[in-house]
């Protein structure tokens, strides 16, 4: 029996302390694993016998289930990259649309400012062409004056 790390291509099939041994990829794990096969009494016959008769496969069965992971990965990579292919392109319609956008904008703000500029050298020129109106006149105003009459009674 082999010990080999859990979650990897060449552990595939194997059940832990059944028909093989598994550990993390930990320098202290994998030490205390094989303390742990030598140590228990009859773990190490018990995987022996296991293996020759579930895990026994000839060379072109490994090779078919090597091939037939391999295509389930470079299809998983495939649907990986289509989804981040569909996001860039998402991604680079917005920055278009954000753009474009952008430039309506600017374009109309630009053409009020013109408009604007427009309708005040219009307003100038009328006020050009006004007549000019006549200075006003000034008018003397002449006080009256009054008399007063003071009347004193005499006892």
């Amino acid at each position: 029996p082999t010990l080999l790390l859990k979650d990897t291509l060449a552990a595939g099939g194997i059940i832990d302390n059944e028909n093989g041994f598994l550990s993390t990829q930990n320098v202290e794990e994998f030490a205390s694993k094989i303390i742990e096969i030598f140590e228990t009494e009859g773990l190490l016959e018990k995987v022996s016998k296991n293996v020759q008769t579930n895990l026994y496969r000839t060379w072109n069965e490994r090779v078919d289930m090597a091939l037939s992971r391999y295509k389930e990965l470079i299809e998983i990579k495939k649907k990986e990259n289509e989804r981040k292919k569909k996001r860039k392109e998402t991604i680079l319609n917005k920055g278009i649309e954000y753009e474009r956008a952008k430039a309506i904008t600017k374009a109309k703000r630009q053409l009020k400012q013109t408009q604007r500029r427009e309708e005040q050298k219009k307003a100038r020129s009328k006020a050009m062409q006004k007549p000019k109106r006549q200075p006003a006149t000034r008018k003397t105003v002449t006080a009256k004056k009054s008399s007063k009459k003071t009347t004193t009674s005499r006892n």
